[in-house]
């Protein structure tokens, strides 16, 4: 590249560079600042709860934010459909390729399965960490479907297991065993998969990555519940408005949308009035 056009690229590609890195910070600096409100937030709304139930001041608390899955159900269109159909098609012929699950090429699935084996050994172990996940997932209600669109993550890995336990099937059974599955209705703006009473598919059919998540907030939880005393003390879950993905692409604090309160094996929702 000549000298006199070579300079005026560097220039443009170092401005994008400082763009890109200055778009970032921006970014990083807002997400701190929501975590910051919402832990204030949080604070507040417990010594609240504190102040209205002195029974709870005995004892120290637990408090966990969590999600919400959006609600709104809408008929499936055909074109979801079809683009459902399309991404099995797609999926299955890269399993019948593949032979047997074991050629398919690491990638998050194939990992995910890992992850998993681990997960379920470690909720073995912990059986009151199994069921206090179990019980706030049921509250969020899918906040973690909302990026599952019209493929649920299913994938080559997922299909090829099928076929290399049922060796009978064909790729277009595997195919109309997962459309069989669909409902009329599904949540807008969500996996397709997801209906107002969960995720249509039986968990032995769902991705290993949807089998294996669980939020950032949710995890946090676990780890304190399996190294603390938490699993005996009361625990405060607030649930906001938004769900996994869009937590900070407003500007302005998510609301909470319940407060619910754990104790004695108990789930209470309580009244709140939100502290601003």
């Amino acid at each position: 590249m000549a000298p006199e056009v070579y300079k005026p690229h560097l220039a443009f590609q170092q401005k994008l560079i400082r763009t890109r890195k200055l778009r970032e910070q921006t970014r990083q600096e807002h997400i701190k600042a929501v975590q910051n409100r919402e832990r204030e937030q949080n604070l507040r709304i417990a010594n609240t709860m504190v102040e209205h139930n002195p029974e709870l001041a005995k004892n120290s608390i637990e408090v966990v934010m969590i999600p919400s899955g959006l609600s709104q159900m809408i008929k499936l269109d055909a074109d979801r459909i079809d683009a459902y159909r399309s991404h099995l098609q797609q999926v299955v012929s890269e399993a019948m390729d593949a032979g047997n699950a074991a050629s398919i090429p690491v990638d998050q699935h194939v990992l995910a399965k890992e992850r998993l084996l681990q997960q379920e050994a470690y909720l073995s172990k912990h059986p009151h960490v199994r069921g206090r996940s179990d019980q706030l997932c049921t509250l969020c209600r899918g906040g973690c479907c909302a990026s599952g669109a019209n493929h649920g993550f299913i994938s080559s890995i997922t299909t090829r297991r099928q076929l290399d336990a049922e060796p009978q099937l064909s790729g277009e059974q595997i195919v109309q065993r997962y459309l069989g599955y669909l409902q009329e209705e599904s949540i807008n703006g969500a996996c397709i998969n997801q209906t107002d009473r969960g995720c249509a598919l039986p968990r032995e059919l769902r991705s290993d990555v949807c089998n294996v998540y669980f939020c950032d907030e949710l995890k946090s939880h676990q780890a304190a519940l399996e190294t603390g005393p938490a699993a005996d003390l009361p625990t405060i879950v607030i649930q906001r408005a938004n769900h996994n993905w869009n937590r900070f692409e407003t500007p302005h604090i998510n609301p909470v949308e319940k407060v619910f309160l754990i104790k004695d094996g108990q789930l209470i929702e309580l009244e709140q009035n939100t502290p601003d």
